[in-house]
């Protein structure tokens, strides 16, 4: 990254460029699934060792994952039926977040900061309210040039364990945003609360209705995102860590994500470690049922044993 802030690693993504990372994700992805076949009990015994400090094991062996596999297509075994699901994890995520019914939508309201030009793509700050006096910042990539109406993508950021790496001003996170606005998306990468510019307004992260106010933020993020002229067939979400909680459960209640890749996050067995996950827990976890997650008491004041999969 340069003084001025821009990134200097220019590259064009061509469809033939795209055809290779796909040939070589795929041709990886076979040498591994053949390696672990070739290894057959030896790598069961390796795997099956591995369990956190819980007791809990987070990498399963092939045959262990085969079977809660099929005991999942069980549960939910026809399209109708992963609907009806889908429908009720909506509706119980709205509830545990305390987004039942949705808050009326005030006026976004937005306020758009100066244009720094780039190789390929532009980027602004931007802020607009969610509540009224309550207001969501981050930036915003657009690509120079556009065809039709482009994608919109949104970019939740995670957590880290130093504070100068935190939020939507990570190297990797800007990486990530300007690539794909030169590809022709435009990218709404936005503070989670606590962070960035909503940390310099005094928002506190660890809070208990932090979960509450950054999914109603995601929401109207989709809002702010479809107001930009985005294609409204054509929005995703993707981000790490805390971002890949928030794109899983903004996908669960928001039916205009059309595409959702959540990155590195809570499962059914882990929660995170952070107040903002907490809302999850008797919702998604159905290994939550009588087990130690790790929840700090100091957020919940009970046990996750209380927590019941429904």
């Amino acid at each position: 990254m340069t003084k001025s802030g821009k990134y200097e690693y220019g590259f064009q993504v061509t469809g033939i460029v795209r055809f290779i990372l796909v040939l070589l994700i795929t041709i990886t992805m076979n040498g591994l699934l053949n390696s672990c076949k070739s290894n057959g009990s030896k790598t069961e015994k390796t795997v099956k060792s591995r369990k956190s400090k819980s007791g809990q094991i987070y990498q399963w062996t092939e045959s262990e994952g085969k079977e809660f596999l099929s005991q999942m297509r069980q549960s939910n075994p026809t399209p109708e039926a992963w609907e009806k699901r889908a429908g009720h994890i909506h509706k119980q995520i709205l509830q545990a977040t305390d987004l039942y019914p949705l808050p009326e939508r005030c006026p976004l309201n937005p306020i758009y900061g100066k244009k720094r030009m780039y190789d390929g793509y532009q980027v602004e700050n931007v802020a607009f309210e969610s509540l009224p006096g309550v207001y969501v910042t981050g930036s915003l990539y657009r690509p120079t040039e556009t065809e039709g109406l482009p994608p919109g993508i949104l970019s939740p950021h995670g957590h880290w364990p130093k504070k100068e790496d935190y939020g939507r001003y990570r190297p990797d996170v800007q990486k990530r945003c300007a690539a794909m606005a030169r590809m022709g998306a435009i990218v709404f990468s936005y503070d989670m609360v606590g962070y960035g510019q909503l940390g310099e307004l005094g928002w506190q992260h660890e809070h208990p209705e932090t979960m509450k106010l950054q999914l109603w933020n995601s929401i109207r993020s989709v809002d702010f995102l479809l107001s930009t002229g985005v294609n409204p067939n054509r929005i995703a979400c993707t981000g790490a860590s805390g971002g890949g909680t928030q794109t899983f459960l903004l996908a669960a209640v928001d039916s205009r994500i059309y595409v959702s890749v959540p990155v590195v996050m809570v499962s059914y067995r882990h929660f995170g470690g952070c107040i903002c996950f907490l809302s999850v827990c008797p919702l998604l976890w159905p290994g939550c049922r009588g087990r130690d997650s790790g929840i700090p008491k100091r957020y919940t004041g009970k046990t996750v044993s209380d927590c019941e999969y429904q």
